[in-house]
């Protein structure tokens, strides 16, 4: 029986800071994240994407509400919504969204997100850059901040298909087509879309 504390969702559109081929953690000396080996603390793969103000207050109030949902089951979960953690608000109303999964799962071992391609074959070449495009699956779950021993709402990353991969140093002299529509392999109902500019699901705990 699937566990109700996972709702699974997904985002179709444009991709950026890409993390899949190699996980980062944030380095306190350099004030940033970096790529690190998979068994560095805080160790995560990550995808994020922008959201418009619309389609941003609309998925945040999705969380809010699965979050109040859980919390009437849940009796761990022990203080108020405090936030989506990997959800932001930019200054021009936007909204950026991240979802990541821990590099290693409770047992040691390699935890990387399934990436396939357009034809649902797995993709190697993870080396993608902003302004890719395809499709995120995600799980939002209740988890507790540390920092402010608050709970909220955890975006955790399940899946990705990379339909229109955009490489470094890609030739812009020729034209490139239209990726053509494909058929959803993740099988979820469609989730909000951007428009603007720009496994072991219990392992999956960010912090």
């Amino acid at each position: 029986m699937a566990n109700p504390d996972f709702k699974e969702d997904k985002y179709r559109g444009v991709f950026q800071w890409i993390h899949l081929d190699k996980p980062f953690a944030f380095n306190s000396m350099e004030g940033k994240s970096v790529a690190v080996e998979p068994n560095t603390a805080g160790a995560k793969y990550s995808i994020s994407w922008l959201l418009s103000a619309e389609d941003g207050a609309e998925f945040e109030q999705k969380c809010i509400e699965h979050f109040n949902a859980r919390k009437a089951e849940n009796k761990q979960i022990k203080t108020d919504f405090g936030a989506v953690h990997g959800l932001k608000k930019n200054d021009d109303g936007t909204w950026s969204v991240t979802a990541s999964r821990k590099a290693m799962n409770a047992k040691g071992e390699l935890s990387r997100p399934k990436v396939i391609d357009g034809y649902q074959s797995e993709l190697h070449d993870l080396d993608l850059w902003d302004g890719s495009r395809g499709t995120a699956k995600i799980s939002l779950y209740p988890a507790p901040n540390p920092s402010t021993k608050k709970w909220g709402i955890s975006i955790n990353l399940l899946a990705v298909q990379i339909m229109e991969a955009v490489k470094g140093g890609a030739d812009s002299d020729f034209e490139k087509l239209d990726a053509p529509a494909q058929q959803d392999p993740f099988g979820l109902p469609p989730a909000a879309q951007t428009s603007a500019a720009g496994s072991d699901l219990n392992d999956e705990i960010p912090f």
